[in-house]
């Protein structure tokens, strides 16, 4: 499995997922640390810390259940 090229900078770029439905990036994901949920709700959320090469970004993910 090999790392899928410019994917940081083709995420960003995107508006959702109606640009490219079919895109499915593979990317290395460096670290994810799960956030305190202070107001009250039942949503996990966590900060994700991912690279590709040079490019590095950072997001949040939630999980709604």
């Amino acid at each position: 499995m090999s790392l899928t090229p410019n994917a940081i900078s083709q995420m960003f770029r995107m508006g959702g997922s109606v640009d490219q439905p079919s895109f499915a990036p593979t990317i290395q994901v460096i670290h994810v640390k799960k956030i305190d949920n202070k107001g009250g709700g039942g949503d996990e959320r966590f900060k994700v810390s991912f690279c590709l090469l040079f490019m590095y970004g950072m997001g949040v993910l939630c999980v709604y259940g």
